[in-house]
């Protein structure tokens, strides 16, 4: 387990974790959803954490929740794949 996580990305697992964070909260109904969602007048409010709860949010656990997480670690994973293969190659060659 921890060579799966080392080889993560660590904004990809930061995210990853995040969302299933805000997403467990609000399934177990501990916190309301609209807590998390960026609302210009609270925030002026001084609810600053909004800014970044937004970010993180993507809903309460659901299948279109897991394809959002999945898409999004997927892409993180891939482009950081391609970029140091990419600079491997350029290495490589010079």
């Amino acid at each position: 387990m921890d060579n799966i996580l080392e080889n993560i990305p660590p904004w990809s697992l930061g995210y990853v974790g995040g969302s299933i964070g805000l997403a467990a909260l609000t399934s177990l109904n501990l916190v309301s959803p609209l807590y998390f969602v960026l609302f210009f007048d609270q925030l002026f409010r001084g609810q600053i954490w909004r800014l970044l709860t937004a970010y993180f949010f993507a809903g309460q656990f659901s299948f279109s929740f897991f394809t959002h997480v999945l898409f999004s670690y997927h892409s993180d994973v891939c482009s950081h794949a391609i970029e140091s293969c990419s600079f491997r190659v350029l290495r490589n060659n010079t």
